[in-house]
């Protein structure tokens, strides 16, 4: 599990060399500004055809469910957040969702989510998560392989030969199989990388999913009533997760013990302002 945490942080981003990849983390925020913009500008479309009463047509509703799609699933939420890999965006983009929706840290709240996750469903979430790890680890295989073939080549290769143009002709026929063996290599470990990146998709599903269905679970653990309002509860969960990740006292005559009820508060239906939505969209999508 050490060893898998190390290969996650280099693939998605956080130490080099892949943390080196300007020119990576140039491309997916313009990518990202690029569908965020396009996306915006048909919901404003969309917007001002549904005060004027009019049909807005429906290829640019297809058009809109599937940038929402994609920056939903590929990416975080804003653009500071955009890693430089295409793996460690697909997982910044579940890792956000909670706080996005619900003011939590998913991070430091996930120990105290597990507790109440029932076994069936934990089983679920563990076996994509291996999914990710198995591709994972054959990505950095296969990088391996291609690294000590190219050594192989290198050692194999004749620097003393030249060819009657006097251009240097290093490599002969056992430093040209090593070569071959490391190209491919090389796309094994591509073809594995995006498989990764597939699977982690599946994952962050379940993960989002984990969150909508369980987090009230983990309030009522912890002895909590159920908050009646959309902005106490991301308020609690917000005080929450600044309590689990820096130890800061919450403000406690605030939020009401399960005790000093009767029954359990229901919380109330959330009202937002009717705007058009864009449907179907992935789980967990963030729809303004």
């Amino acid at each position: 599990m050490t060893s898998n945490y190390l290969l996650y942080r280099l693939l998605e981003g956080y130490l080099p060399p892949f943390s080196w990849l300007i020119f990576g983390l140039r491309h997916h925020r313009r990518r990202f500004m690029r569908l965020k913009s396009r996306y915006d500008a048909l919901m404003k479309q969309w917007e001002s055809a549904a005060e004027s009463g009019k049909d807005f047509p429906i290829a640019k509703q297809s058009e809109a469910t599937r940038l929402r799609r994609t920056l939903v699933t590929y990416y975080p939420s804003t653009k500071k957040e955009i890693m430089p890999t295409r793996f460690g965006n697909a997982i910044r983009s579940f890792e956000v969702y909670p706080r996005e929706l619900y003011g939590v840290d998913s991070v430091p709240v996930w120990l105290r989510l597990a507790s109440v996750i029932p076994r069936d469903y934990m089983a679920l979430l563990d076996d994509a998560r291996a999914q990710v790890d198995c591709f994972v680890n054959l990505t950095f295989l296969a990088l391996l392989i291609a690294l000590a073939s190219l050594v192989d080549a290198s050692y194999e290769a004749d620097w003393h030969a030249l060819s009657l143009n006097g251009i240097l002709v290093p490599f002969n026929s056992a430093s040209l199989r090593h070569i071959a063996c490391a190209a491919g290599s090389s796309a094994l470990a591509v073809i594995m990388y995006y498989w990764a990146t597939e699977r982690v998709i599946a994952w962050g599903g379940l993960d989002r999913s984990a969150f909508d269905c369980y987090l009230p679970a983990v309030l009522k653990q912890l002895g909590f009533a159920i908050l009646p309002t959309d902005a106490e509860r991301r308020d609690f969960w917000s005080e929450f997760s600044a309590l689990i990740t820096y130890e800061q006292a919450m403000t406690t005559d605030r939020w009401p013990l399960r005790s000093e009820l009767g029954a359990p508060m229901e919380p109330k239906a959330i009202s937002r302002p009717m705007t058009p939505r864009v449907l179907p969209v992935s789980p967990g999508a963030r729809l303004p």
